[in-house]
């Protein structure tokens, strides 16, 4: 079965070429073990510690720099989409314009101080 909404593109970005053919090629599914094993999955937890798991992960990036986050998505998002070169310069641009942000300038207040940042999103 072709894996569609652009599995056959996705795929071999996550897992490679030969991999990316051959899940749908055999047809046969795989564990999370496995989905883990070869870079599908982030990472594999038991069904009882799933919200608390989800939960930590939310909370720390909830305390990171929102303006921050949104640029590495970004980042990352289009520049898989890129040849090397041009998407070092998009990253390039990304950081460069994080360095305008009051979150920039609250972070390494904080860290001058010794303290936890309080970030605003701007």
């Amino acid at each position: 079965m072709l894996p569609g909404a652009g599995g056959t593109q996705r795929l071999p970005r996550l897992v490679g070429v030969g991999r990316a053919k051959e899940l749908p090629y055999s047809g046969e599914s795989i564990d999370a073990q496995e989905a883990f094993r070869i870079g599908l999955a982030n990472r594999v937890v038991a069904d009882e510690s799933l919200m608390e798991i989800a939960l930590e992960i939310a909370g720390r990036l909830a305390a990171r720099p929102p303006v921050a986050l949104r640029q590495i998505k970004s980042a990352v998002n289009r520049g898989i989409n890129m040849d090397l070169q041009s998407a070092l310069a998009y990253e390039s641009r990304c950081f460069e314009m994080l360095f305008t942000t009051r979150d920039q300038k609250e972070g390494m207040q904080a860290f001058v101080e010794k303290r936890k940042p309080k970030f605003e999103g701007k």
